[in-house]
């Protein structure tokens, strides 16, 4: 898949990577904390190439790591997005431990600014304040039909509203013959509920070649840029190396696409033989349940 639309010659996608640091350790986050934030500059330098040319339009995604131990760096980066003319899709990813009651009211203001909320940390009623939020609800692979505990949960604090979800089995996991059944199970429960109204699904299709990871551009924080953000599931060189697009530290790069990157071949570098498939099988399922 390549990483730039038909025609384009630039990412129209772009994930900043604010922070590898996080306070959480999730035991199926496939994310690798490092204790690296991502310089000011760096920011302004990928922001001002993404908008390059007058480009308006997109999906900017603001990452971590835990991206609000950088509030600073959310704040600046929106604001240099709009004084460079982009109109297009901003998200925010938070586990929102830190979404308090200022940061509440600051996105509150910015409407546009989607917020994914990661669900298996914090359901808070204060969260349904937030104008653009989507409660990312994670499957586990040891207790598939706990997510139907914490989906109650974010129903409840959404006051009556049909809260928007996305799903997302946990990925890189030996899903067995028996877990896949009770994620077929948690899954038919989820779509009925979607049916009735109940929540509104937001992950109608993947974004990426492989699961959970998007495609499109990424500006790690040391400030070195990758084809697509499963560079942040990379603890080794060779990975890395085969996703390498150039670094912003030693100068101007183009934000171009690469004929081809063997996604599948990385993620089994990282992961292993048996946790790609059965993060393969999980969203195979999830596809067929939540969307056939």
């Amino acid at each position: 898949m390549p990483l730039v639309s038909a025609g384009e010659t630039r990412a129209v996608r772009l994930t900043l990577i604010l922070t590898r640091r996080c306070q959480k350790r999730c035991p199926e986050c496939p994310v690798a904390v490092r204790a690296v934030d991502m310089a000011p500059a760096i920011l302004k330098k990928a922001i001002s190439l993404f908008t390059a040319a007058g480009r308006r339009t997109g999906a900017v995604k603001f990452f971590g790591g835990e991206p609000l131990l950088r509030f600073d760096l959310v704040k600046s980066g929106l604001s240099w997005l709009a004084s460079y003319g982009y109109d297009g899709a901003v998200e925010v990813g938070t586990n929102g431990v830190l979404l308090d009651a200022p940061k509440i009211r600051y996105f509150s203001r910015r409407p546009r600014v989607q917020i994914n909320l990661n669900s298996s940390v914090n359901v808070n009623r204060r969260f349904s304040a937030l104008p653009n939020l989507v409660w990312n609800l994670l499957i586990p692979s040891g207790d598939p039909l706990s997510a139907l505990r914490v989906l109650a949960r974010i129903k409840t604090v959404s006051g009556g509203a049909s809260p928007r979800v996305n799903v997302l089995p946990a990925y890189y996991r030996p899903w067995g013959a028996a877990g896949l059944v009770l994620l077929g199970k948690t899954l038919k429960r989820i779509r009925e509920m979607s049916d009735a109204g109940e929540i509104r699904l937001e992950n109608a299709a993947r974004r990426g070649p492989v699961p959970l990871f998007n495609s499109g551009f990424t500006v790690d924080a040391d400030g070195r840029c990758y084809y697509g953000n499963l560079i942040l599931a990379v603890k080794t060189d060779d990975p890395a190396k085969a996703l390498l697009a150039g670094d912003l530290n030693l100068r101007e790069i183009s934000l171009a696409g690469r004929a081809r990157v063997d996604y599948p071949a990385i993620a089994v570098k990282i992961f292993g033989v048996k946790a790609v498939a059965g993060g393969f099988a999980a969203d195979k399922l999830a596809g067929r349940v939540l969307w056939e």
